[in-house]
């Protein structure tokens, strides 16, 4: 918006002008843009009009009133001039310069008019003819100001009609000729009429478009600000919650370990499992987070179908058991076929329905049942034929009502009261939003009191997939492990290491870069050297868990060349930015989110003592891998 589609308020700021003012001004800034080139034209008119009547009228009835003309075309070419200036100042205002327009037509129209009168007078024919013509091609060139019909009426009046009059003054021999004019002046009225109604209503039109756009664009930044602080918070707030809940979930992990009563152990059980619903909840509201910032890639390959349903099926039938649920999967009848997927984000997808069908089902059975589909449009916009993953319960069924309501986020059917036990109600939403990611169709069908099927449909893969490596193997009693671990939080370093402590790790823990370096050094020298090093990855001092690894590989190399290459790296971090888990990955390190599952903290260990075994296998609790994963 510049200075002359808006007008300064009184704290300085610049406020948009009301519509009917900006419509005006635009109506003016037409009538002078063809005022200017009507001037530009209408010199030479007096000239050739002077010379034509110069026979017949003489010297100075000829010559003086083109001179007069064209001093009022001169007059009209410096209000020209001033309005250009004018336009361009802050306090203009239009109505005087329309105002002034149209009596200089009035008096230009008189002065024509007057002039051909002279003509007539002579009662010469051939000069009658030339002059009516004249009259009619400069009554036709008056549209250009139909911008103001106006403007048009006050020019045509005294040139048509006057000149009308003359005809019948002079005789009834030129009647038809004075009709002719007259029905011309009607007609360009009529006309200039309609063309202003239009112009204006087209300018109308065009400003509130305008002005929607704005106002679209405005809105729109404050919806993306809004949704940038809440990426923002919602980081923020990730960050100073997963401390203290990998504080607990490691503690609780060791003490379980460690207690021997049989009630302790299970009130143990209890927190850790409140614990992961937790953790698995903070997951789910960054899953949103990452997918509404665009941090999310789909990175696609072949994946086996039968490993998915090994997963599915060593992941949650000991869940369906425990809650007295038939189980049941129905693999495709090719165990080798493929579909071609990102693996990390369709395992999102089906372990959130299979655990909201587990979950919503009081009793009966959950079934995992592959299925032939249509075609789908792959990846390089061919049609592809495709499998349809359907996970199937006989649970209490969905409303037709509330059908697409289940894919809100934070809407759950049966869990009005918030039971936390029931998840937050964000499955669904990340599913529906990660299979439109992927390209892939989402759908479900359900009805009340015979359970619901959620369905998802993949293109099928040409190419074959190594079968996924889902073993977990456990610790051998005399692994000899060590591991450095380093954390400027000391509850969370003081979890870790007793949970390490009860695996059977030699674990020592160091605040900072100096406190590690000092630690490895002393370990050295009483004849021991660390296996692994788990750091955060946010120190003191501005340090960095690169800085951490940098220092401690290099004083390894000084003082155990032989170990420094053996030395594996694994970053625990709150920080959720895909920049921070491309750097650690581009290293070869792992890398997790806090809080870190006993699980996954445990397999590493395993890919240590075993380095066939893979060091972070995906699993059902995995947060959604975002973009440079």
């Amino acid at each position: 918006m510049d200075q002359h589609t808006a007008a300064a308020a009184p704290d300085g700021l610049p406020t948009e002008q009301p519509m009917d003012l900006r419509v005006r001004t635009e109506l003016v800034d037409l009538l002078f843009a063809g005022s200017r080139v009507a001037v530009a034209t209408t010199f030479i008119g007096p000239v050739l009009v002077g010379w034509l009547f110069y026979p017949l009228l003489g010297r100075w009835l000829a010559v003086l009133p083109a001179v007069g003309i064209m001093c009022l075309h001169a007059e009209r070419a410096w209000f020209i001039v001033r309005f250009q200036r004018a336009r361009r100042q802050a306090d203009y205002v239009p109505e005087p310069w329309a105002r002034g327009t149209q009596w200089r037509l009035a008096v230009m129209g008189t002065a024509i008019s007057l002039w051909v009168l002279a003509m007539v007078l002579t009662r010469d024919s051939g000069g009658i003819f030339y002059s009516s013509a004249l009259v009619v091609v400069l009554a036709a060139a008056s549209l250009q100001y139909s911008v103001y019909p106006g403007m048009v009426e006050v020019y045509l009046t005294p040139l048509l009609l006057g000149c009308s009059a003359q005809l019948l003054w002079i005789g009834p021999g030129y009647a038809v000729p004075a009709f002719f004019m007259l029905m011309t002046w009607l007609t360009l009225i009529a006309a200039s009429r309609r063309f202003g109604r239009t112009m204006r209503g087209n300018i109308e039109l065009r400003l509130r478009n305008e002005q929607l756009n704005r106002q679209l664009q405005e809105q729109k930044a404050v919806v993306e600000e809004a949704s940038a602080a809440k990426t923002r918070f919602l980081t923020a707030a990730s960050h100073d919650l997963r401390q203290p809940v990998q504080s607990v979930m490691l503690l609780s992990e060791a003490l379980q370990a460690r207690t021997e009563s049989a009630g302790n152990r299970e009130l143990l059980g209890k927190l850790l499992t409140s614990v992961d619903h937790f953790a698995h909840a903070v997951d789910e509201i960054m899953d949103i987070a990452r997918l509404d910032a665009g941090h999310v890639a789909v990175q696609p390959q072949a994946v086996r179908v039968s490993d998915l349903l090994l997963r599915l099926d060593s992941s949650y039938r000991e869940v369906a058991e425990a809650k007295q649920l038939g189980f049941f999967i129905r693999p495709p009848a090719d165990p080798a076929v493929t579909v071609w997927v990102d693996p990390a984000l369709v395992w999102r997808i089906l372990s959130n329905l299979v655990s909201n069908a587990i979950r919503y089902t009081p009793t009966g059975n959950v079934m995992v049942a592959v299925r032939s589909g249509s075609a789908v449009t792959g990846s390089q916009g061919a049609s592809v034929p495709s499998l349809r993953f359907e996970v199937r319960d006989s649970g209490m069924g969905i409303e037709p009502d509330l059908q697409q309501r289940v894919f809100e986020e934070f809407f759950q059917v049966q869990n009005l009261h918030r039971d936390r036990k029931e998840g937050v109600g964000l499955g669904l939403a990340v599913a529906r939003r990660l299979s439109r990611l992927m390209g892939l169709t989402l759908s479900m069908r359900s009805r009340p009191g015979q359970g619901s099927v959620f369905a998802l449909s993949m293109p099928l893969s040409r190419h074959p997939a190594a079968p996924e490596v889902v073993e977990l193997a456990d610790l051998a009693p005399d692994h000899g492990l060590c591991v450095l671990v380093v954390d400027d939080d000391g509850e969370a370093l003081e979890a870790t290491l007793a949970l390490l402590s009860s695996w059977g790790v030699q674990a020592r823990g160091a605040a900072g870069l100096e406190d590690a370096l000092a630690c490895l050094t002393q370990w050295v020298n009483e004849g021991a050297c660390p296996d692994g090093l788990l750091s955060d990855h946010w120190l003191p001092d501005g340090r960095s868990s690169s800085d951490v690894d940098t220092q401690v590989r290099r004083l390894l190399q000084e003082l155990r060349p032989d170990r420094a290459p053996e030395l594996r790296t694994a970053v625990v971090t709150g920080d959720s930015r895909p920049e921070t888990r491309a750097a650690a990955e581009a290293r070869g390190w792992t890398f997790w989110q806090k809080p870190v599952r006993p699980l996954q903290l445990r397999q590493w260990l395993v890919s240590m003592a075993r380095p066939g075994l893979p060091a972070h296998p995906q699993t059902s609790g995995a947060p959604v891998q975002p973009e440079n994963r």
